[in-house]
């Protein structure tokens, strides 16, 4: 069975940069035979404030949690595509990472970060990765920082540095490893306390 990839557009600011990123992205993903992608901004989501229980929320709001946990359940593992603001990452990110707990679990997780400078998204993924061991999931070391993000793309959506290209594929291969092996173990191995 081919194992099921979410892509997560993590920037809810609105702007071209993460289209063109996820766009790019998902071309990318779209070739790649050994995977199944879907994608989701979080912006779309509109997930209500942590403030509250999952339980004392509106049915509206609360639905909006569960599409949100069903949608990362299903899932074999995450390609969160992240822009570092202020040396970190997004805040509804985390906003939205916190909202789930055991649909995280024992799934593999890497980044593609991009920044406006030269640090390609690099310390928001740093972040990212102490996050994501805490939520039980797996970040792998293959990921992509695009530096200068708004020079990084051709007019019709292309990436100008090849090198990107081979990362996205290493990438995609680790990411199907990490994928079909956690998968075996949920279905076929207890989880001890």
């Amino acid at each position: 069975m081919i194992p099921n990839i979410l892509a997560i557009t993590a920037s809810t600011r609105g702007t071209e940069t993460s289209g063109k990123v996820t766009n790019w992205l998902m071309q990318q993903a779209n070739s790649y035979e050994g995977l199944n992608f879907t994608s989701v901004k979080l912006a779309e989501l509109n997930l209500p404030p942590l403030a509250k229980a999952k339980t004392d929320l509106p049915l509206e709001e609360k639905a909006k949690v569960d599409n949100w946990a069903e949608m990362v359940n299903k899932s074999d593992g995450f390609i969160i595509i992240v822009p570092e603001y202020n040396h970190s990452f997004p805040g509804d990110l985390k906003h939205a990472l916190d909202w789930l707990f055991p649909q995280w679990f024992y799934k593999p997780v890497t980044f593609v970060g991009y920044s406006d400078g030269i640090s390609g998204g690099i310390r928001a993924i740093e972040q990212l990765c102490q996050v994501s061991v805490e939520l039980h999931m797996t970040p792998i070391k293959e990921q992509i920082q695009i530096t200068f993000v708004d020079e990084a793309f051709e007019a019709d959506g292309t990436i100008k540095d090849p090198r990107k290209l081979t990362q996205a594929q290493k990438m995609f291969n680790r990411l199907e490893w990490w994928a079909k092996t956690l998968k075996y173990g949920r279905e076929n191995f207890e989880t001890k306390k």
